[in-house]
């Protein structure tokens, strides 16, 4: 029986190598705009895959949903187009339990670890964090180390974020850019909230699933790590501009989600953190 369907939603990628995707693996690639064509994907002729195409780009979560539709695995991964996996660590996500949310190590481009296991974002952190106050400082300096600390990756440092090792999903979500789950579990809850174009999709899901199998842990695998190109969806001036809405957005979305649930946080804290969000979509706008 095959284990695990993947699960790739591609946006402003030029060429794509899937040839370290184990054989006869079926694998969904969701095409958010026209930029990928086929003989630009690295892949075994006979290999199975399925194109979407024509949808436009309707984000993250709404292409990963659609690809989730396509699954008939028992376990589905989902992982970036930036994202380079060897077999061992395709292995390990096919390995997962249906209580488990399966990850494995990363590094950046530069071979600086990437958080995969994140705590949830709280109000302070999260505020700082739409503000990119992170930028303050270039990456592998010990400044954006102490305020990597203390933001972590959506606000909320800790050293475990890094490593592998488990914990319970109610504490800590996995970064969408790797991971694999449940299938029926995944859509027991609906998939991604298409609501979060871009950012913090992730984060919501993960919570969900928590919400809905309070048995559920996040696990990364001991493996030498996969590399990512961590922030490759930044890109620069306008385009920017437009993915730091998106952020923001994202980030209110959450906040107002985490204040009605009562979440990490006082009603106060996120309310003014919803408050001051705003002022920075407003001002992006402007731009």
């Amino acid at each position: 029986m095959i284990p695990i369907t993947v699960v790739i939603v591609a946006f402003g990628v030029d060429s794509l190598d899937l040839s370290s995707v184990p054989k006869r693996w079926p694998i969904v690639l969701v095409h958010n705009d026209d930029r990928l064509r086929a003989e630009e994907i690295r892949i075994s002729p006979d290999h199975p895959i399925e194109h979407l195409r024509g949808h436009g780009n309707v984000g993250f979560g709404a292409g990963a949903n659609l690809g989730l539709t396509q699954v008939a695995t028992e376990r589905v991964a989902f992982c970036n187009p930036d994202a380079d996996l060897v077999e061992e660590h395709w292995e390990a996500l096919a390995a997962g339990a249906p209580g488990e949310i399966v990850s494995v190590p990363m590094v950046d481009d530069d071979g600086r670890p990437a958080p995969v296991m994140n705590p949830y974002p709280r109000p302070l952190p999260l505020l700082l964090t739409g503000y990119r106050i992170g930028r303050l400082a270039a990456r592998g300096t010990a400044l954006r180390r102490v305020l990597e600390r203390l933001l972590g990756r959506w606000g909320t440092g800790d050293a475990a974020s890094f490593v592998p090792g488990r914990r319970r999903l109610h504490q800590a979500w996995c970064s969408g850019a790797i991971f694999s789950v449940d299938t029926a579990r995944a859509l027991a809850i609906g998939g991604f909230d298409e609501g979060y174009f871009m950012y913090f999709e992730d984060v919501d899901f993960c919570l969900r699933l928590a919400d809905r199998f309070g048995d559920m842990i996040v696990r990364v695998a001991p493996l030498a790590p996969a590399r990512h190109a961590v922030g490759g969806s930044g890109g620069r001036g306008r385009a920017r501009t437009v993915v730091e809405r998106h952020l923001v957005e994202s980030a209110i979305r959450y906040a107002e989600t985490a204040r009605e649930a009562g979440r990490d946080g006082s009603n106060l804290g996120w309310r003014v953190t919803i408050a001051a969000l705003r002022l920075r979509s407003t001002w992006l706008g402007r731009r």
